[in-house]
């Protein structure tokens, strides 16, 4: 599906993957530079996803254990990690940071460690859509997920 979505989006625009970007003024416009390649426009959108706030919480000393990415590892269902006392959700667990998704992250972290047992919650089916010509939805998990 991804091939297939940036063959039909490269039809109508230039797509520069795996390259870091930068951006500088240039008079009353923006220059996009990614490696050998550069733009001038009037505006950038940038839709990049959100990298959780962990610094300063030093979860390195918190015995839990992390991810690649300093994340700690947490139950998804139940949003507890490991077998401690800490509970995690919205945009520090970096799993899925829409706000109605961490608010129900946020339900079900707060019951949990308001409980006198831990509970698993069955969660809701993810969905994600990119308004874009053609259209291009995901519903449910993927392939790598399952």
């Amino acid at each position: 599906v991804v091939k297939t979505a940036l063959e039909i989006m490269q039809r109508s625009f230039d797509i520069h993957l795996g390259q870091p970007v930068e951006i500088s003024e240039e008079g009353d416009k923006l220059r996009v530079s990614a490696g050998d390649n550069a733009v001038v426009v009037d505006t950038v959108l940038c839709a990049i996803g959100r990298t959780p706030n962990l610094q300063g919480l030093a979860l390195e000393n918190s015995g839990l254990e992390l991810d690649e990415r300093g994340i700690p590892l947490f139950n998804r269902n139940t949003m507890q990690c490991g077998d401690s006392h800490i509970f995690i959700a919205g945009d520090l667990n970096g799993e899925r940071p829409i706000l109605h998704e961490a608010g129900d992250e946020g339900k079900i972290a707060g019951f949990n460690a308001a409980s006198d047992s831990v509970q698993g919650f069955k969660r809701k089916l993810p969905l994600a859509i990119n308004f874009c010509d053609p259209n291009i939805c995901l519903a449910g998990a993927r392939y790598d997920e399952l």
